[in-house]
């Protein structure tokens, strides 16, 4: 007599550890994946927040703006932002304007202008500028802080929401540190 328990027959234990395994295995790859998705587009939110923090400080430190004379204006507003191409804040390169420094910070009013002519325009970027002496005095600001402190810490601990770019230039012959932080809210 031949005996039919000997051909290959799968048991139901064996059949739940492969289905559990397989599941297990699916459950992961879902959570790595979506792990992976968000740090792709953290980093460039992250990008683009630096390139646009940078690209602003270079504008103001590397140009006298377009026309030179921007600071003449008697006022810089939503009619006469037509007139302005760009707005620096240097005489030549790293040799701060105190004339246009002051125009800069007077119209801190007009705080959506000036983040259209530094090209902050991005629905929810927001920006911080400060000159202040190599002892910290703070000598022109446009103190723009946060609706949440979480968004901006000027320690540098937020490293994710705030970008900041920190330049040295001249102003008056003497050395003066310039700090802008841009963040999103």
């Amino acid at each position: 007599m031949i005996n039919r328990m000997k051909r290959g027959q799968l048991f139901s234990q064996d059949i739940i550890f492969a289905i559990v395994l397989v599941l297990l295995t699916f459950s992961l790859w879902l959570t790595l994946r979506q792990r992976v998705l968000g740090v792709m587009l953290t980093s460039d939110d992250r990008r683009q927040l630096d390139e646009a923090a940078s690209s602003a400080m270079g504008q103001l430190l590397e140009s006298s703006g377009m026309p030179t004379n921007w600071e003449r204006l008697s006022v810089i507003n939503e009619t006469t932002i037509g007139s302005i191409n760009s707005i620096g804040l240097v005489s030549n390169r790293n040799n701060l304007d105190t004339d246009k420094i002051t125009a800069f910070t007077n119209t801190a009013d007009n705080y959506t202008t000036i983040k259209k002519l530094l090209g902050l325009n991005r629905e929810g970027y927001k920006f911080n500028f400060t000159i202040s002496s190599l002892d910290g005095a703070v000598l022109y600001s446009i103190n723009n802080t946060p609706t949440t402190s979480a968004a901006y810490n000027a320690s540098y601990s937020a490293v994710n929401t705030t970008s900041f770019v920190e330049r040295f230039a001249l102003l008056n012959n003497s050395l003066v540190k310039v700090v802008m932080g841009v963040w999103i809210e």
